[in-house]
């Protein structure tokens, strides 16, 4: 990217970070922050959020993490103790980590210990092949901690069951979670892991089924409306998707991602005033994410509200100049507009990015027919029919035209 590119996007990111920011959830811009890799950002957010209430347990635990990303370890431990005052066991497994990237053995096995008698335990596996404990896994005092058996057997029944999936060993997996069903474990958990595998299996009515009868046990369960919706998609039922992915975005209002997703759905259900509401949401947090501006125009578009999406798709040239789906779009949209000449320009930009793409070359060719340039157009066929392009073999084919 040019010199004058880069000053471009650094000028339009911190623009849209001031006009984000305004009237926005706090807490949601201090995670989003962090998603995109900018914990420093993110810590301004959260520690907004404490101004106005300084127990609040999460945004202490996010902006410990701000901290630990940027090693600042001692700050790190300093908001991880205030922490712990108000809610035990809650920061332990962040404060093992913190104190064993200062070297400190005893003080991470001292808290990885409360971790482990804590309600917020982590699978072992999830401790085990974390690196940030790399440098303790050859001392005594780590070999003696993991001589207790800290996990109950309803949790290693979930954590074998989720080894076997993530293996592919799917029935021994749905052999395990039969055996387990109507005994003690927690059932929804169990049906929530046989949707799961279910899913990894591409059975996805089977899927459904097991996501609906753990649903009908709780609606509070967004593992499960997220799952559903999955499958629901994979189905092809787009429409029953979309209650199940808002449900899930009600219940975790942190994963913004779902927001993206619910856009995605919704315009594939044709549902395009819901579809911009969400990315219009979702961009309202990521301001400066090209792809975001890039779903926004195209739902736009497929909504014949073409100056607007020309609006979308300049801003995502304006944040990321070589992506050659950003020129193809915006070039089709000229030509929705009869805005040839523009058209041509963009097409051109995005074939010399990505020469083979078969259906820039025959919207090409359609903006040179427009323009009156039949060998043009002619031309750019030719080559996207080479390529595989079926429409573009049936204009010749009209024209009678050898390819």
């Amino acid at each position: 990217m040019k010199t004058g590119s880069v000053m471009l996007a650094i000028s339009a990111l911190a623009f849209f970070l001031q006009i984000s920011a305004f009237g926005q959830d706090e807490y949601l811009l201090g995670i989003a922050r962090m998603n995109d890799g900018s914990p420093e950002q993110a810590r301004i957010h959260f520690e907004n959020v404490l101004a106005t209430d300084g127990d609040d347990q999460d945004c202490l635990l996010k902006i410990s993490e701000t901290f630990y990303r940027t090693h600042d370890y001692h700050n790190a431990i300093e908001y991880l103790e205030r922490l712990e005052k108000l809610q035990g066991g809650m920061g332990s497994y962040l404060l093992a980590k913190t104190y064993a990237e200062l070297g400190d053995a005893s003080m991470s096995v001292f808290h990885l210990e409360k971790h482990l008698r804590s309600p917020y335990k982590l699978p072992s596996s999830t401790i085990l092949l974390d690196d940030a404990f790399l440098s303790l896994e050859q001392g005594s005092e780590w070999k003696s901690l993991w001589k207790n058996d800290w996990y109950s057997e309803e949790e290693v029944l979930f954590q074998e069951i989720s080894y076997l999936s993530g293996a592919g060993d799917y029935i021994d997996a749905l052999d395990m979670i039969e055996t387990a069903i109507g005994g003690p474990a927690d059932q929804v958990a169990l049906l929530a892991a046989r949707g799961k595998v279910f899913y990894r299996m591409e059975n996805y009515q089977n899927s459904v089924e097991a996501y609906t009868e753990a649903i009908e046990k709780t609606r509070m369960n967004a593992e499960c409306f997220y799952g559903r919706a999955e499958s629901y998609i994979a189905l092809g039922k787009i429409k029953n998707a979309l209650p199940d992915l808002k449900r899930a975005w009600q219940l975790q209002p942190e994963k913004l991602e779902l927001l993206k997703e619910l856009s995605q759905a919704n315009r594939s259900a044709g549902i395009f005033d819901q579809a911009a509401a969400a990315i219009e949401e979702y961009i309202e947090y990521f301001p400066a994410q090209a792809e975001a501006h890039y779903v926004h125009g195209q739902i736009l578009f497929d909504s014949g509200k073409y100056l607007q999406a020309l609006s979308s798709f300049n801003t995502c040239l304006e944040l990321e100049t070589n992506d050659p789906r950003f020129y193809a779009a915006r070039g089709q949209t000229y030509l929705a507009t009869s805005t040839y000449r523009y058209a041509l320009n963009d097409f051109g930009m995005a074939l010399d990015l990505d020469p083979k793409n078969h259906e820039v070359w025959f919207q090409k060719g359609m903006a040179r027919w427009n323009s009156n340039d039949r060998e043009g157009s002619i031309n750019d066929w030719q080559i996207a029919a080479r390529l595989g392009s079926q429409k573009a073999a049936e204009k010749l084919e009209e024209l009678s035209i050898r390819q």
